[in-house]
């Protein structure tokens, strides 16, 4: 796709929108790329004891502070190791609908996927960056400690040089948003017709529905279809809007 460029005859680029706490977009439209595929830093774990010199040339890192990937090999936590890291959209979307039937009973079965797309988790950004007072996710109770080298998260601070390390946007918190869901079930049942033979009732059908009853993913999110934003250019962005609800419903049919 190309979609032009400026008046010194550069090829353009156009950020999404900014995101909480980190201040920067998450998404970049270039030519070449999907609309607005991720651009973010690669988180790389933790840094370690042994570090210090390395990590102090990364924006004042130390140990226990999370770790980027030096993509331009500089030394330096920089634009340029900022990096196209997946696509907010799904590469492939489907659905089955079936209906199996034997003597008065139907059920109908529909199940939705997609798949090839990535989110990003805002929630986790906020709620387990090891920051006091937003500790919410279980996951920010293994924090890094020298006595805990492999932990999964930063070690805890507030304000300063680790908090904005871990504000960053990066691929610590951006999820495959593959899912596959069991959208609709529906289960139905015609009463026998000699039963209404001498009755002004002509038939009766009963039904049992379900909606979104089952969704398989690895997304850790409330839910992976999720999409705060309504631009293209700053999609795949979950602030947790309200989910998909499960619904069960019971239907009577009467004929007369």
């Amino acid at each position: 796709m190309d979609i032009g460029s400026n008046s010194a005859g550069e090829p353009l680029e156009i950020p999404g929108q900014n995101i909480p706490l980190s201040n920067v977009p998450t998404n970049l439209t270039v030519a070449g790329r999907p609309v607005g595929a991720f651009n973010m830093y690669v988180y790389d774990g933790i840094w370690q004891l042994g570090e210090e010199a390395e990590a102090a040339t990364w924006f004042n890192a130390v140990p226990g502070d999370p770790k980027y990937k030096d993509l331009n090999n500089n030394g330096l936590l920089d634009a340029g190791d900022r990096a196209f890291v997946g696509n907010p959209h799904p590469k492939f979307i489907g659905g089955l609908d079936n209906t199996f039937s034997y003597k008065n009973l139907s059920l109908s079965v529909f199940m939705n996927f997609a798949t090839g797309n990535k989110l990003y988790n805002t929630a986790r950004n906020l709620f387990s960056r090891g920051v006091p007072f937003v500790q919410n996710f279980a996951e920010a109770a293994d924090f890094w400690t020298p006595d805990n080298p492999t932990a999964t998260a930063p070690r805890p601070s507030q304000g300063g040089t680790t908090t904005t390390l871990a504000t960053l946007a990066s691929t610590r918190f951006l999820e495959d948003a593959s899912f596959l869901r069991l959208k609709n079930v529906a289960l139905t049942y015609d009463l026998p017709s000699k039963i209404f033979e001498t009755s002004f009732i002509n038939n009766a059908q009963f039904t049992v529905s379900a909606t979104n009853l089952l969704t398989f993913t690895k997304y850790s999110g409330l839910d992976p279809e999720a999409s705060s934003r309504e631009s293209l250019l700053s999609a795949g962005i979950d602030y947790t809007p309200y989910p998909n609800t499960r619904q069960f419903n019971l239907g009577v049919k009467v004929g007369f």
